[in-house]
């Protein structure tokens, strides 16, 4: 997924570098000066329909190249520049345009095979750059985003949803990094996160009415921690991969107190009762 929108928006780049240095070459091949409104055939088939200013194709036009594009919109010194479209037979683009690049408020679609992405946003040099909208389908699974970009990667506040999962939080290089809130089917979890684990402290409150206060490790609960059952039992000590594991102290529905040493989840050596 991530590396097809990389290539998605790569390939539209060298087509815009590769069509751009093609028009300028064939315009300065034209011995009579052209200004107003005038169709040419380029050497490499392509035609563009529209103005014209001291030879340069500069105003607005509309230029059908031999692979299918066409752009129409905007043009200064024979560059996409302004407003203006770009439609291919997989992917389209409508928005600003800056010397040949993508450059202000965009649209994006992009298609290859059974991948299609859409982008609604800000962009800078060709690249998703500030606030963005970003929607990933493949084989049928919808990924969105919506938070900041910077060069292609998602960096900085931004929201995620795939798969009955919602994180709103910090991202660091395309990686769920930093504080953040997911709601997941099994609850709600609020804290710290790397590289999309539970990571740090955090807390989770479970659909079942129950609550863990503590320290993670790779998604699992790791660490000092207090457990709340919903039945009114606390478990507070230590964790290790999501059973009780070291020293801690339980306390049942009924006030009753076990404290000791816990291995995987069961007492193996009881330093103290206290019975209600």
């Amino acid at each position: 997924m991530k590396a097809y929108r990389i290539i998605s928006l790569s390939l539209l780049l060298s087509f815009s570098v590769y069509v751009h240095a093609q028009t300028e070459k064939d315009c300065k091949l034209i011995m009579k000066a052209k200004n107003g409104i005038h169709t040419h055939i380029f050497s490499n088939g392509s035609v563009y329909e529209g103005e014209w200013l001291n030879n340069k194709i500069e105003g607005h036009g509309r230029m059908a190249y031999t692979n299918g594009y066409v752009y129409e919109g905007e043009w200064k010194n024979h560059k996409w520049n302004g407003y203006g479209t770009l439609k291919g037979k997989h992917s389209s683009y409508e928005g600003d345009w800056k010397g040949g690049l993508k450059e202000g408020f965009g649209k994006l679609y992009a298609k290859d095979g059974q991948h299609e992405e859409y982008y609604t946003g800000q962009f800078h040099n060709g690249k998703y750059h500030g606030q963005g909208r970003w929607r990933s389908i493949t084989n049928g699974k919808t990924v969105l985003y919506s938070g900041k970009w910077i060069d292609n990667h998602r960096i900085g506040k931004g929201t995620y949803t795939t798969d009955g999962m919602v994180y709103e939080g910090i991202w660091e290089s395309d990686e769920i990094t930093g504080l953040g809130h997911v709601k997941l089917p099994i609850g709600i979890y609020e804290g710290s996160l790397h590289k999309a684990f539970f990571e740090g402290y955090g807390e989770m409150v479970y659909t079942n009415g129950d609550t863990y206060k503590g320290n993670w490790n790779r998604g699992e609960k790791h660490g000092k921690g207090t457990y709340y059952y919903a039945d009114g039992s606390v478990y507070e000590g230590d964790w290790l991969r999501d059973e009780w594991h070291g020293q801690g102290r339980l306390t049942l529905a009924d006030g009753s107190v076990q404290e000791g040493t816990f291995e995987q989840g069961s007492f193996v050596h009881i330093q103290a009762i206290v019975a209600k």
